[in-house]
């Protein structure tokens, strides 16, 4: 493929067609010899150990708002029988070396511009029927599960947790091993119950 801009005009056929019938990747990118980028003959995307990667779409020209990125698993097809949806799995690398570190996964909002309010992450808030924070299966785990622990100066955090008064029911449990310890920096700390 020669460089520049290469025109079709065609309307009922792909501007790029592989076939593939052997076992290679369907594309394979490098850059001075290193790997960047391959596409193998299953579909899967490969980016290469070259440098650190992003996913983004690019920033909209003046007075036109940004364009969303939507990242989805299959969908199960009809049938019979009961079929499963297909799960969506976000990771971290493992560490390596001696004692190496694990990564980090990061989820956050965008950031407001002026007097606009910044982004807001929702997670089930439609149709999930479990949402489950924090469950080490390894007999050593140890996890630590924070929630609204902003410590910086100046700022406020509100943090609800359990149904809302017109929800038709529900409840709320806390538990802990050894101690659960409810405290305020200052204010009061209050148990209210409607009914019940």
């Amino acid at each position: 493929i020669a460089q520049g801009v290469q025109v079709d005009a065609s309307t009922n056929t792909s501007s790029i067609f592989i076939n593939k019938t052997g076992t290679g990747n369907l594309l394979q990118f490098q850059n001075n010899g290193n790997e960047a980028f391959s596409l193998n003959n299953t579909g899967d995307i490969v980016f290469g150990s070259n440098a650190n990667h992003s996913i983004s779409v690019s920033n909209s020209a003046a007075d036109i708002a940004g364009k969303s990125l939507t990242i989805g698993s299959g969908s199960a097809g009809t049938g019979a029988s009961a079929l499963a949806g297909g799960d969506l799995l976000i990771q971290g690398g493992n560490g390596g070396g001696t004692n190496g570190n694990g990564g980090n996964v990061s989820i956050d909002a965008g950031q407001k511009n002026g007097t606009g309010t910044n982004g807001a992450i929702n997670i089930g808030t439609s149709t999930a029927s479990t949402i489950q924070i924090g469950s080490v299966s390894l007999a050593d785990g140890t996890q630590a599960i924070n929630i609204g622990n902003n410590n910086t100066a100046g700022s406020t955090t509100n943090v609800t947790i359990g149904a809302g008064s017109s929800a038709t029911g529900g409840s709320t449990t806390i538990q802990g091993k050894n101690n659960v310890n409810v405290t305020s920096a200052s204010g009061n700390v209050g148990v209210t119950a409607t009914a019940g």
